[in-house]
């Protein structure tokens, strides 16, 4: 039982703002209609109570495979002959590895996301790699 709000109102909210977000809806409700509701409402499994955990872990660890497992080709980004292996953080020049220091790798990942958005000189780096870089020549 949830404080305030029904799971069905939690599951709009988490749908409104994350389409995406894999959802796994554990209830006590175990009529048809109230899964059927759970599944319409974005779920993507239902799980009545009361069930045995390793049930749990295998219908997660089914869901995250079919989100994320088989979604390596998203992870990969192509730019002219370049490919960016966002989950192994390795850049390849067609087929030959281009070696990038972590920092390298998050500065050349945050402008490839960022593309076409005017940046000023120094203060995005700051706030979205955690440190200033140091820039060499004047800060006109």
């Amino acid at each position: 039982m949830l404080p305030g709000m029904s799971g069905y109102d939690l599951i709009k909210k988490i749908k409104e703002n994350h389409s995406e977000q894999p959802v796994i809806f554990i209830s006590a409700r175990d009529q048809d209609l109230d899964k059927i509701k759970g599944l319409e409402l974005g779920s993507d499994d239902y799980l009545a109570k009361p069930f045995l955990p390793k049930e749990l872990v295998i219908r997660a660890r089914n869901l995250l495979h079919r989100v994320y497992g088989q979604g390596m080709r998203e992870n990969l980004l192509t730019i002219s002959k370049y490919q960016i292996d966002i989950l192994h953080r390795k850049v390849f020049d067609e087929d030959k590895v281009i070696d990038l220091t972590s920092k390298e790798f998050d500065v050349l990942l945050y402008l490839v996301e960022n593309a076409n958005v005017a940046k000023t000189r120094g203060r995005h780096f700051a706030g979205n790699l955690g440190e200033r870089l140091c820039w060499i020549g004047s800060g006109r």
